[in-house]
């Protein structure tokens, strides 16, 4: 009966913690179709961007500050 119970206060968190929309991070703007990509996960409820990356700085950066997102 405890491995139960034990399961089931942990599955309830769980369960609580998929509340929250899930964190995306970009780690590129270079492909073509990562902007398109940003726009689409905008409009989810579960779902956000969150911040990105890349390896050209600027491109990094520009891309970060068009969705509002950390550049890290």
């Amino acid at each position: 009966f405890k491995r139960i119970f034990l399961r089931a206060k942990v599955s309830r968190r769980y369960i609580e913690s998929m509340n929250s929309p899930i964190g995306i991070a970009v780690l590129s703007f270079a492909h073509g179709h990562a902007n398109a990509y940003c726009e689409e996960i905008s409009k989810f409820d579960d779902a956000r961007v969150v911040a990105a990356w890349d390896d050209n700085e600027t491109r990094g950066r520009e891309g970060a500050q068009k969705w509002n997102i950390e550049y890290s």
